[in-house]
């Protein structure tokens, strides 16, 4: 979409439109992963077979969830005009951002309530219906995005486009609930508040507010940043050097998600040697598929960006190597992160993750005004490195008493830190004259890339293919749940 914003709204109207993604990132704070806690406690009753449990779980984490959203949409008003000061928008463009940012800050609000539909299908392992909604309804946003922005709607066309589709989504996402809850036998009655299960939701969410907010901040603000210091045009480079990376890190953490759900399920069941396996399994399989695709963008990224939207948006090699690094390191970050969360330890997670992203965020700022770009994934590195080292060790105390946790993290890290060191070499040399060739200079990569994976890691094909299967599968049949049908 980056060519069509460019040509249609122009290098400064996207730029300051980019920043205002600082703004939305501290209501996004709101969501404080809530639905991760309720896919958590859902998919640890499916795991123990107490399913009977599910709906008033469910039906309570939503009540929370709709309480803490109500907020969002009056501080997106009360804020606009900070931001506008802030990032010192042009007057000419004022209006329409206001009504931009107001239905964006709206599609936020229906977006989170979403994310907490879907985790009743997370939690049951039940994914197929919520991920191929998603899918499609994101083609269906996309298309009206660009019928609105011919039409001359100009930014007003992202947020009315968002939210439009995270209506429709959450509408068919309500009905797959009530679904759900015909095909498991369960009543209306179970949904009446709980005090007790309210309160345990609310004690974690301090420590996840904090979190949520200073992710959500890390991750959006960059852009905000790079505007104030360095100017619109150099925040178009960034983002569209960054643009593949930020794509093929949502498909990585989009594994670890499928991954969350049935971890927390085994370790419902409470064999920990199940529970070890699969985790060190897991680990294998998405180092090696974060390896296909950090290694793969710093190959193709050097002739994607310039067939794409031009030479002169391309940062440099330099740049495309540190992000695919940071990629790596901050997905096996996430997975160590996400396994905490998966059996309880919420709140060490929370906090773990707060302190990491406000360092981070410090970082950033200062190194960015002595080292340009290059200054965000340095950032990224130092911080993450540290807090996987602390998490790792928390998480061996934790389930993993023995030696052989400490040395399965180092190996698989070892590993593909000296796969990126070779192919950061390959980055200088191969080029692509066109789209033709690249698309088979990408696929030649990727099977290469697979094959060594495979050489590496001896289970990685059937795990990839028992992964792909899972994803595929219209209906995991479990047998806790077949007791309730």
């Amino acid at each position: 979409m980056l060519p069509i914003y460019l040509s249609v709204l122009g290098v400064e109207t996207y730029g300051y439109w980019l920043a205002t993604g600082g703004v939305l990132a501290w209501l996004s704070a709101f969501d404080m992963r809530l639905a991760v806690v309720i896919n958590q406690k859902i998919s640890k009753l499916s795991g123990a077979g107490r399913t009977a449990e599910i709906a008033e779980v469910f039906g309570n984490g939503m009540l929370v969830y709709t309480v803490i959203l109500l907020p969002v949409i009056p501080i997106a008003v009360f804020t606009y005009p900070l931001l506008v000061e802030f990032i010192s928008l042009p007057e000419e463009l004022s209006k329409g951002f206001r009504t931009a940012y107001h239905l964006a800050a709206v599609a936020l609000v229906v977006s989170f309530l979403n994310t907490g539909l879907v985790a009743l299908s997370k939690g049951i392992l039940q994914p197929l219906f919520p991920v191929v909604t998603h899918f499609i309804f994101g083609i269906f946003q996309i298309i009206l995005l660009v019928g609105f922005l011919h039409a001359g709607l100009g930014v007003v066309s992202i947020g009315l486009s968002l939210l439009i589709r995270f209506l429709i989504v959450a509408i068919l996402n309500t009905y797959n609930c009530w679904r759900i809850f015909i095909k498991m036998g369960f009543t209306y009655k179970k949904l009446t508040p709980n005090r007790f299960l309210i309160k345990d939701y609310f004690s974690v969410l301090p420590p996840m507010f904090l979190s949520r907010l200073s992710g959500g901040i890390v991750e959006k603000v960059e852009p905000t940043l790079i505007l104030k210091f360095l100017g619109p045009e150099v925040t178009i480079i960034y983002v569209a050097t960054k643009a593949a990376s930020s794509v093929l890190q949502g498909l990585a953490n989009a594994v670890t998600g499928s991954i969350f759900s049935s971890f927390t399920y085994i370790y419902g069941e409470g064999i920990i040697k199940s529970t070890s396996m699969a985790f060190r399994r897991s680990l294998e399989v998405l180092s090696g598929v974060t390896i296909i695709f950090s290694g793969g963008y710093i190959l193709m990224n050097p002739s994607f960006v310039p067939l794409w939207v031009g030479q002169e948006h391309y940062a440099g090699h330099i740049l495309t190597i540190l992000i695919g690094v940071s990629l790596t390191i901050s997905v096996i970050l996430n997975f160590i992160n996400s396994t905490l969360t998966a059996i309880g330890d919420i709140r060490f997670a929370s906090w773990g993750r707060f302190f990491e992203e406000c360092l981070r965020l410090g970082l950033i700022v200062f190194s960015i005004k002595y080292l340009g770009l290059l200054g965000i994934p340095v950032s990224i590195l130092i911080t993450s490195s540290a807090a996987l080292i602390i998490f790792s060790k928390r998480l061996k105390n934790t389930l993993f008493k023995d030696t052989k946790f400490l040395f399965t993290i180092s190996k698989v890290i070892t590993i593909a830190f000296t796969q990126l060191l070779l192919i950061s070499l390959g980055a200088y040399y191969l080029t692509s004259s066109s789209w033709s060739v690249f698309i088979l200079q990408t696929l030649i990569i990727t099977l290469l890339l697979y094959s060594l994976q495979c050489l590496l890691y001896p289970r990685f094909k059937e795990e990839t293919i028992n992964l792909v299967k899972y994803g595929l599968s219209m209906i995991l049949l479990v047998p806790g749940l077949q007791k309730n049908s």
